[in-house]
């Protein structure tokens, strides 16, 4: 087993340990990632990288139920490629979300999770199962014709959030373009 301590170390040492660390096959975990939706909203809730959005939709929770099941399956059960290259390097990646949609007590919750496959690029974050958290989405009932939404979302997930939003209101069915995120 692997353990990594540095203190006080400048980013020559701490590059140098990492990279001993890395070639001698340790896993390395410097940044700790929400591994719940609990502890995504947490995270959203304390964070300058997300943001937690409001809004009370005109209709039932059951009607928002069901479109969040219809419109996460049809929309957000997806796999996306891609390629980057440049300075001598090149990377591709394979993203693939998960999306699920439960009932926790009186709260709808969907969420959404992203699996990365990634050639050379290292990572400082333990990924969770099923992918890191990037949307957690709430609906608590207000009263029989209105819901509250609560959106937790990293800050540049803004488009994803306004497919949820009006998934939810019933406004829009459509999907939001996955290979943007």
């Amino acid at each position: 087993m692997c353990k990594m301590t540095v203190y006080r170390a400048g980013l020559r040492s701490a590059a140098s340990v990492i990279l001993a660390m890395v070639v001698s096959g340790c896993s390395i975990n410097l940044i700790e990632t929400p591994k719940s939706a609990e502890e995504f909203r947490q995270f959203a809730s304390d964070s300058m990288w997300a943001v937690v959005e409001r809004h009370d939709v005109a209709r039932p929770v059951d009607q928002v139920l069901e479109s969040w099941r219809q419109r996460s399956q049809a929309c957000l059960q997806v796999e996306v490629n891609g390629y980057s290259h440049g300075a001598g390097s090149a990377t591709s990646w394979v993203y693939t979300y998960n999306p699920a949609v439960m009932v926790d007590g009186n709260r709808t919750v969907l969420q959404l999770q992203r699996q990365m496959q990634v050639t050379n690029m290292i990572s400082l974050a333990e990924e969770p199962e099923n992918g890191f958290f990037i949307l957690v989405a709430d609906a608590v009932p207000v009263d029989r014709n209105t819901t509250r939404i609560e959106i937790y979302r990293a800050t540049n997930h803004d488009r994803l959030a306004t497919s949820v939003r009006h998934w939810a209101s019933g406004e829009s069915r459509a999907c939001p373009d996955l290979t943007e995120l």
